[in-house]
């Protein structure tokens, strides 16, 4: 009888310890740990705990910050999964404004600037005054008109080749071919034009039409790392411009 009273005390004893365990796995206050690791940049601890608290509570706050570790860990495609899941849980309000803009900076970290403008813009709709998703909408349009540019550019040049324009040019044609006749009479031939007159070298350093060409390349050189020192400028002007990273909610 006396075996059975202590074995009923223990098993109660045992009982009040448990309790507050499992109620300390609620899923506020999983939340509430993965804040704790999130502050101090503990971020794939943060998403740990994110992650047990949404298999007890799927709340837009939880998938909103699980996307906010992620995008820390420079893991932007899934963060950019779960900032859409929050957005998706919510109506037109500042929360979910920010959702699509932490979306937009997701996408923008993937160089995806299309999806990131379509992102900014939603944002803007639900938040006019959202400062930093205006700053990131122009600055994400500068980049794609530029990248758009480039791939013109060398769409062009790829094209030119790829075309066979170059396949007539006449210093492709074979060495022997022989002028018509007529050809070559003002200025004379290659070969006559090349032959340098009675004591002046083909070598000279005083040739002015090395020292033209020469000067021409400088002067070449100097404009190309001009135009990229200013839009070096411009560019980190339009980087200090950008937003924060990320808004929390």
């Amino acid at each position: 009888m006396i075996d059975t009273l202590k074995i009923t005390v223990l098993i109660i004893s045992i009982s009040f310890l448990i309790i507050p365990e499992l109620i300390g796995q609620s899923a506020s206050d999983l939340r509430g740990k993965a804040e704790d690791y999130y502050r101090t940049e503990q971020y794939d601890r943060a998403e740990e705990y994110y992650r047990k608290s949404l298999g007890l509570e799927r709340s837009p706050e939880t998938l909103f910050n699980l996307g906010n570790a992620l995008y820390k860990q420079g893991r932007f495609d899934e963060a950019a999964e779960f900032f859409e899941a929050s957005r998706e849980l919510l109506g037109r309000s500042g929360q979910r404004a920010d959702a699509w803009y932490n979306y937009g900076n997701a996408r923008f970290e993937e160089m995806d600037f299309e999806s990131a403008i379509e992102a900014y813009r939603n944002a803007l709709l639900d938040q006019p005054e959202h400062h930093e998703a205006r700053n990131n909408l122009l600055l994400s349009k500068m980049l794609l008109e530029q990248m758009q540019s480039q791939e013109q550019q060398q769409t062009a040049q790829t094209g030119d080749f790829d075309s066979g324009e170059y396949d007539d040019w006449e210093f492709m044609d074979a060495p022997d071919q022989q002028p018509e006749e007529g050809e070559g009479e003002m200025e004379g031939t290659i070969a006559e034009r090349d032959q340098p007159e009675d004591g002046e070298s083909l070598e000279s350093d005083d040739d002015p039409l090395e020292q033209i060409s020469d000067q021409r390349l400088q002067q070449l050189l100097q404009i190309a790392e001009q135009d990229d020192q200013q839009a070096r400028r411009k560019m980190n002007e339009r980087q200090s411009d950008r937003g924060q990273s990320l808004r929390d909610w």
